[in-house]
């Protein structure tokens, strides 16, 4: 009986181990599933919020957003994007047009092209003056998060003997002969996709543009300018609240004049101020000033459709002022 009892128990403890060795199998089966289970499900939440980052990324959706986005390499003006905003002289979201300006002399462009799939092309133009022009521009892709430079693709190089060329057709018997190095600078257009290349500031008595680069397939070609579009003459605009007038003047594509209003219907305010400023294509960028009312100063566009002129300001009078905000006005009648 003692010998069965001992065999009993080896017997015994043979099936306990084989059960504790088959439990263990088991355990260590299942923590693999386990593991891999577990693996699997950090996969799966890792790509999902790849994913979900991908989607709540801010896409940009027109020129201010790629501005913000630029690297500071490209811009005179700080990085952030608090002195950025503050920086914008010239905001037209809906042209696809900024202009820059800050405590330097000179400027910045941001214009915002289309490629014929409808992809977006970013135009740099960073400008500083003094003693001559310097200008630096480049044509940008934002691709995936990264820029991408696309200026020698886009932008033709233009020699200066045909920029000389056009000078000496243009040039009056009071500027200076330049010979190869004509002062000149590139200005992207706020409405329109044409680059004009003009005389920079200051070198000539008046500004008139040398060449153009239109765009076209996805590229630029250079050529000759076409006649700067006239506002010259008197213009009129009346409604319930005011009577304004423009007399304007224009020589190549420098304009002055001045402006007129009076308060309708009992003429409680009659004001006068000047105006200056430059044509670029079919529309005139032009400053305003009232020299009695110093507070009535602004900015505002003119622009050519049909027979009339759009008036728009863009920067409004930090004081009193009944200027309209827009206006459509009309040729005025030879006085008789």
């Amino acid at each position: 009986m003692g010998q069965q009892v001992h065999l009993l128990n080896k017997s015994s403890r043979v099936i306990s181990y084989r059960a504790v060795s088959d439990a263990r199998s088991i355990s260590r089966y299942k923590l693999g599933v386990k593991e891999e289970s577990t693996s699997f499900l950090i996969c799966i939440i890792c790509m999902l919020a790849f994913a979900m980052s991908t989607l709540t990324e801010t896409v940009p959706q027109n020129v201010l957003d790629y501005y913000l986005l630029l690297p500071s390499e490209y811009l005179t003006i700080g990085g952030s994007a608090d002195e950025r905003l503050k920086a914008i002289k010239v905001k037209d979201v809906k042209n696809g047009y900024l202009r820059i300006e800050g405590d330097w002399e000179g400027h910045t462009e941001v214009a915002l092209f289309r490629n014929s799939d409808r992809s977006a092309l970013i135009a740099v133009s960073d400008v500083h003056f003094g003693p001559g022009p310097e200008q630096k521009m480049h044509f940008l892709q934002y691709l995936n998060g990264r820029w991408i430079d696309k200026t020698e693709q886009v932008l033709p190089r233009v020699s200066k003997e045909k920029i000389a060329s056009a000078y000496l057709a243009k040039k009056g018997s009071e500027d200076d002969d330049f010979g190869d190095d004509v002062p000149h600078v590139y200005l992207l257009s706020r409405v329109g996709t044409t680059i004009a290349v003009v005389t920079a500031p200051g070198f000539t008595a008046v500004e008139f543009t040398l060449l153009e680069l239109k765009w076209k397939n996805g590229r630029f070609e250079i050529a000759d300018p076409a006649p700067a579009t006239s506002f010259k003459g008197r213009w009129t605009f009346e409604d319930k609240q005011v009577s304004f007038e423009l007399t304007l003047e224009q020589n190549e594509n420098e304009i002055i004049g001045t402006y007129s209003y009076v308060t309708l219907p009992n003429a409680a305010r009659i004001r006068e101020g000047r105006i200056e400023g430059v044509v670029r294509g079919g529309l005139a960028e032009i400053y305003f000033e009232n020299q009695e009312h110093e507070w009535e100063r602004g900015r505002a566009t003119i622009t050519a459709s049909g027979a009339n002129l759009i008036w728009k300001i863009t920067e409004r009078p930090k004081g009193e002022s009944f200027l309209p905000g827009e206006a459509t006005l009309v040729r005025a009648k030879s006085k008789q």
